[in-house]
Formats: structure tokens, C-alpha cells, sequence
């Protein structure tokens, strides 16, 4: 059995001799050199059966050059990406071209999910590819269209940052000029909120309870917030007789020994736990 290594040096060799063959057999039709190294077309008919396996693993020499560096291939062009969005939902549709097989991102998050993702109008699986969907796309020039469902329409959707041209609408009303940053965050309504998105909050408690001598008690506030950056007091959070141990929260909070919750919040939905241990016996 052929080790590895030997193979390694096997396939260079034959790769070397490939090139060297074409450009003899290239010499002898055309009696000079000058005609410069033979390309896909140039290959004679007795080496065309080993193009397959020369170029195994080399995918990206098959496509075009960027424009202003030689040495980086462009395999995949995002043309225009058209997104929809209105308080309940969105839609996007976007066109491709692709040089060869290959994943491609397309618009959306973890937090916001891409639906009824479609390729040439069929359906097609989405995986998340570092933490961004994805889907795989075969070589041509493809058409794909998404949905999103929301409860409110977000700030931002993440989109390939080699985006060529982007059309959005906001509930039905056309926006001059959309920003995608150099990230790839397509910004839907980062003015327009500021100035007519109201200050609400609504929280959720959840309480575990832990039968343990002294009981032990963990208290989950879940903050849905909108509006702007502000500082909020929640008075009585904590259950009779409850001293706090433990505050984790993702945003800066804190905690009153009487049980009065201070948390600067900003838009978003925040997840705050406290644990806490009971003064005196429990009996009901």
C-alpha cells in the first residue's frame, strides 16, 4: 500500500509532468514557446482524462481573480439583496452567482431565523455555518427568497457583507439609503425607533424553590425592553423573609437588602437571576 507521503509526491510529480506534457504538445503544434503557458482549452486530447484528478482539491483556481489582487479568487457574487419589513414579519430575496459548489450565508441571525428558505423556487435546508445560516449552493446563477416572523420589527439583520446593491422596505414605505455595514448588519430602523419607539418594559418572574435547610430560592426576572437607554427601580422582587446571596445579569443591576432591583436597561430582552436564602423556617 502507497503511504501518504508517497502519494503526495506521486500526484506533484504527475501534476508537474501534466503541465510539462501540455506545454511540449503546445510546442510541437505551434513550433514556439511564445504562445505562454496552455490554459483549459490548450490541454491535448491524450491529458484531458487526467484534468479531473490534477486539479482534485484546487476548486478555487476555477474562479475569476478579484479585480485588484491577482492572488485572491472570488468564487461567489452576491448581487442584489431585497428585504421587506413590516411590524409582524419580513421577506427577502436575493440573486446569486456561483463558480463552484460552495455554502453561501444568507440573511438572518440566531435570533432572528431565516423560514421557507427557497432556491430557484424550491425548497431548500438551512444550517448554521460559524453561528450564521447557510445554505449550499451548486455553481450557476441562482435566485433566493426567505421569510422572517417577528413580534417587532428588529434594529438590525445580518447579510453577507459582500452584498452588491440592497432594497428595503419598511412597512410598505421604501428607505433612500439603506446602510450594510462592513460586518454585514443591515441596519432596518436604527433612526426611525430613537425618535418614535416608546419606553415600555414588560417583566416576567419565575421562582425555584429548593426544600434545603435553609430553603434556597432562585427568582428569574425576564425584561422585555423598548425605547431608550434608561434606570429602572423594582421594589418588593423578592419573596417575605428572602436575603439575597447571589445577583447575575447581563446588564449592570443591583440589589437592595430591603429588595429593591436597580437595572439600567436598554432595548432588548434580558435575562436576570437572583438567588437568595430564607431568614426563618418555611412552613407553608
Amino acid at each position: 500500500m502507497m503511504s501518504g507521503r508517497c502519494f503526495g509526491g506521486l500526484r506533484a510529480c504527475i501534476m508537474r509532468c501534466f503541465f510539462v506534457c501540455a506545454g511540449f504538445m503546445l510546442y510541437i503544434h505551434t513550433g514556439a514557446w511564445a504562445a505562454g503557458p496552455p490554459t483549459a482549452f490548450d490541454i491535448p486530447p491524450e491529458l484531458s482524462a487526467w484534468k479531473s484528478w490534477v486539479l482534485y482539491g484546487m476548486d478555487e483556481n476555477r474562479c475569476p481573480d478579484r479585480y485588484d489582487d491577482a492572488g485572491a479568487s472570488v468564487c461567489t457574487w452576491p448581487s442584489r439583496l431585497t428585504v421587506a419589513a413590516d411590524p409582524h414579519s419580513g421577506r427577502f430575496d436575493q440573486q446569486w452567482t456561483a463558480f463552484r459548489d460552495m455554502w453561501v450565508q444568507v440573511p438572518g441571525s440566531l435570533e432572528c431565523y431565516p423560514n421557507d428558505v427557497k432556491l430557484d423556487g424550491n425548497p431548500v435546508p438551512v444550517m448554521l455555518r460559524d453561528q450564521k445560516p447557510a445554505i449550499r449552493l451548486p455553481e450557476g446563477s441562482h435566485h433566493v427568497t426567505g421569510v422572517f416572523t417577528w413580534k417587532d420589527i428588529p434594529e438590525t439583520i445580518m447579510a453577507s457583507p459582500d452584498t452588491a446593491l440592497v432594497s428595503l422596505t419598511l412597512d410598505g414605505q421604501p428607505v433612500a439609503q439603506p446602510v450594510l455595514d462592513a460586518s454585514g448588519r443591515l441596519w432596518i430602523q436604527r433612526k426611525a425607533s430613537a425618535a418614535v419607539q416608546e419606553n415600555r418594559m414588560d417583566v416576567r418572574i419565575f421562582r425555584l424553590l429548593t426544600d434545603s435547610i435553609p430553603m434556597m430560592t432562585i427568582s428569574r426576572f425576564r425584561l422585555d425592553v423598548s425605547g431608550q437607554t434608561r434606570e429602572v427601580r423594582l421594589r418588593n422582587v423578592l419573596l417575605q423573609g428572602a436575603v439575597p446571596q447571589k445577583l447575575t445579569s447581563p446588564i449592570p443591576a443591583g440589589i437592595t437588602p430591603d429588595g429593591v432591583l436597580t437595572v439600567q436597561v436598554r432595548p432588548g430582552r434580558w435575562t436576570i437571576d437572583i438567588e437568595s436564602r430564607m431568614e426563618h423556617p418555611v412552613t407553608q
